[in-house]
């Protein structure tokens, strides 16, 4: 059996379908991404977004996607809080390979490692929730993941056809200047006809 997946959009005029968060996640809403280029099981799969992009296409209809760059899940692989992952997250250890992408902070009885052992340092997050670590978007490796890399998550979805970005509190302050400008110099160079809308309150 061949799922539908575009209704009659084209019928009403529809040129642009923007989904909320689609990329693997620990919640239901999706802005704690997990990993960054895997559509969450909740979803879908990889064949079925090809499919509906496909059929999209053919209706002239641009997928946007939701870029959630500004904090991952504590308990993404980055971070691993809770100790889910073979990889070792910036919350187990000092020398963890995303250690610098966080921010951390002095805390007796803290949930995470510091330079004096367990459970003595806390971090960043996004407007206090924990289940939101805050990434350091100026860390090149950061930048690297989303648009300065070698297989950025910016060009990678556009590859797989999707048509465009809705980029969650592009106006955070803890964005550094440069960022946005750098990730749409990749996502332009990638297909200069992608679509790039901010979230600015």
């Amino acid at each position: 059996i061949t799922r539908n997946f575009i209704p009659p959009f084209e019928e009403l005029g529809v040129t642009v379908i923007y989904f909320n968060p689609v990329f693997d996640a620990a919640s239901n809403h999706a802005y704690d991404t997990q990993d960054y280029y895997k559509i969450d099981s909740a979803f879908g799969t990889a064949k079925e977004f090809d499919q509906l992009v496909r059929e999209a296409q053919k209706k002239g209809i641009k997928i946007v996607l939701d870029g959630v760059f500004n904090h991952v899940s504590s308990d993404s692989p980055y971070f691993d809080r809770y100790h889910h992952s073979k990889t070792v997250g910036a919350c187990e250890s000092v020398t963890s390979a995303y250690r610098s992408w966080f921010v951390f902070t002095p805390m007796a009885n803290g949930p995470c490692v510091g330079p004096d052992g367990p459970n003595t340092m806390t971090y960043s997050s996004w407007w206090g929730f924990d289940s939101l670590p805050v990434l350091d978007k100026a860390n090149p490796s950061v930048q690297a993941l989303f648009y300065s890399g070698s297989n950025p998550v910016s060009s990678y979805w556009l590859k797989k056809g999707a048509g465009g970005w809705r980029l969650d509190v592009m106006g955070d302050t803890s964005f550094p200047a440069g960022f946005w400008s750098g990730f749409r110099q990749t996502v332009k160079a990638t297909d200069p006809n992608a679509i790039i809308i901010g979230e600015l309150w």
